[in-house]
């Protein structure tokens, strides 16, 4: 099962959403332990989007640099004048490597 998420915002900018395991009850900073999806046009105009991970108050990395797998698909990303429209489906269930959360209320 996926999730399909369509994220509109008046920027020229990365665009970002991030989901947090809600069952770990460690005192901590929210970006900690985040799954992430970034968007962002590359300097070609290119839109990029991929699958990140944050285990502390830093920027994500790419789930891939940290020996994680990209479970995002069907992305994509495009600016039309200031706004930023990104899309993409993204896997209920968390993955092996440990960068994806489980995201599925009914399993």
């Amino acid at each position: 099962r996926m999730m399909r998420v369509l994220l509109v915002a008046q920027t020229t900018g990365w665009l970002a959403i991030g989901f947090q395991d809600q069952t770990n009850t460690e005192v901590r900073h929210p970006m900690q332990g985040m799954d992430v999806v970034m968007g962002f046009v590359d300097q070609q105009g290119v839109g990029q989007v991929a699958d990140f991970y944050s285990d502390s108050i830093q920027s994500p990395w790419p789930d891939v640099d940290l020996g994680g797998t990209d479970d995002v698909v069907n992305a994509s990303l495009v600016r039309e004048d200031d706004v930023t429209f990104m899309y993409f489906d993204k896997p209920l269930v968390g993955t092996e490597d440990g960068f994806d959360h489980h995201l599925d209320p009914l399993s």
